[in-house]
């Protein structure tokens, strides 16, 4: 049960990263070379995201 939590806690810091990366990516003030660098740290963070999902998935059966 502990270990659910513990990645319950993990998917809300997941989301919490990806809603600060896309309000930063949706600045008109954001230059080009830091909106790449900020969009591949989105992808990252969501492909990390979809993982703990999925466990979260497996968890529940």
């Amino acid at each position: 049960m502990a270990q659910l939590q513990e990645l319950e806690n993990t998917i809300a810091e997941l989301e919490a990263t990806l809603a600060n990366l896309s309000t930063q990516l949706e600045s008109p003030f954001v230059k080009p070379e830091e909106a790449g660098k900020l969009g591949l740290e989105y992808e990252r963070v969501q492909r990390e995201m979809d993982t703990k999902l999925n466990e979260w998935e497996r968890m529940q059966e």
